[in-house]
């Protein structure tokens, strides 16, 4: 069917073509698979039907259950990075990702690495800011426009998960913070951008500036100068605010690296404070 869909693609912008007709806007749509972003449509993506192709509403994303196995492994490998050189250290990657495809909610959208760091991805891109839940058939969306999306496990620190929030809303606009499960105990904090990851076992500041500075907002990226908000806003619990401007054009601009932890915490927790929290229940049609 895919293939059927492209063909018929490809003919239509040879028609085109012979008519003299500007082609733009649909090769980006071929680029895409046929089937335009950024627009609810009943029939493929309203951004409220057929949700739990993409997630069920469990809380066991968003909850922790496993809380005392959690602190007892923490504490094994507290004592055990007392012998560990690089106790903090963060390792980033890059590699190939599949082609930014966009599928109807009637296409189940599955991921062989996790987190997905690309590929295919629904056509309404979600609103920035923190979720209690988005999954990455979503976030991947955003990814693809110069986004950087923070994980964390449910049972992580509340204080490093603090300071993994502080950084999100102090470097950039286009960013989504959401928990993510299925990252390992011994790294429970990762930021992704498209086609790169930065692993953390406790959130480094420094580390994490230099990832963004360099991996965020790709120029590379066709759709880099997207700075549209996005359409889906389902467990949204607090809109990103702009940092420097809509297209983020300094990233992490406030500091070149952060301060020590307790004053980082103290100040980014005004800065939290004075951003708007949003009811999304209220928003819904």
């Amino acid at each position: 069917m895919r293939n059927l869909r492209n063909s018929l693609v490809v003919f239509f912008l040879l028609l085109l073509g012979l008519l003299g007709l500007p082609v733009t806007h649909t090769s980006n749509m071929h680029m895409h698979g046929g089937v335009k972003m950024g627009v609810k449509n009943d029939l493929c993506d309203n951004g409220e039907e057929n949700l739990d192709v993409d997630w069920d509403g469990s809380a066991v994303d968003y909850k922790c259950y496993f809380k005392p196995k959690y602190k007892h492994y923490m504490r094994r490998w507290s004592k055990w990075r007392m012998h560990d050189g690089e106790p903090h250290k963060a390792f980033s990657q890059c590699k190939n990702v599949d082609d930014p495809i966009h599928e109807c909610m009637s296409v189940p959208i599955h991921y062989k690495d996790k987190p997905p760091l690309g590929g295919h991805h629904r056509p309404l891109w979600a609103m920035y800011g923190e979720y209690r839940y988005l999954p990455p058939q979503r976030w991947i969306h955003n990814l693809e426009h110069g986004a950087a999306v923070f994980l964390y496990h449910p049972c992580a620190s509340q204080r490093q998960i603090q300071k993994l929030r502080c950084i999100a809303h102090t470097c950039l606009w286009r960013h989504i913070i959401t928990p993510y499960r299925h990252l390992p105990v011994s790294r429970p904090f990762a930021i992704i951008t498209w086609g790169c990851k930065l692993s953390m076992k406790t959130v480094s500041e420094e580390s994490a500036v230099d990832f963004l500075k360099k991996h965020s907002i790709d120029h590379k990226l066709p759709e880099w100068r997207m700075t549209e908000n996005g359409q889906f806003n389902k467990e949204l619990k607090q809109n990103a605010t702009i940092v420097t401007n809509e297209e983020d054009k300094i990233i992490c601009p406030r500091k070149k690296h952060f301060p020590n932890s307790r004053r980082f915490i103290k100040e980014c927790n005004h800065i939290l404070e004075d951003e708007e929290s949003i009811d999304v229940y209220s928003m819904r049609k």
